[in-house]
């Protein structure tokens, strides 16, 4: 039978825009459940922002790196908003087709739950 269990469904993806010598790859959450997009994204953040946010919150793990301030090492980067937004815009994209219809599915989501509560939508 089908089942509704949380567990992930982690998948290996190399990057678009990095060097194929030295790819970059996430490991990223494919088929995540409709609530933890919910929670990750508010009705008051914008489409870019969400995918952002949505996307920090999918990826599991990356190879990506930046200087350590202290040491001046390279250090595997934080899995973060922020991070998100340094994404090379090819990786960006990519990772964003997989996420196609998720913003506006959670929108409309929060149209019809809003519109389900109003007088006019009741059955007669």
């Amino acid at each position: 039978m089908p089942s509704l269990s949380n567990e992930p469904v982690i998948e290996k993806i190399n990057l678009n825009g990095y060097s194929a010598d030295d790819p970059a790859w996430v490991e990223i959450d494919t088929q995540p459940m409709v609530g933890d997009e919910v929670d990750t994204v508010d009705s008051a953040t914008d489409g870019l922002a969400a995918i952002r946010a949505i996307l920090a919150n999918r990826i599991k793990s990356w190879n990506l790196t930046v200087k350590d301030a202290a040491t001046g090492d390279e250090v595997i980067a934080p899995v973060s908003i922020e991070m998100v937004k340094k994404l090379r815009q090819a990786a960006f994209l990519q990772l964003s087709e997989l996420m196609e219809g998720t913003v506006e599915g959670l929108s409309s989501q929060e149209k019809k739950s809003s519109s389900d509560t109003s007088p006019a939508s009741a059955t007669t």
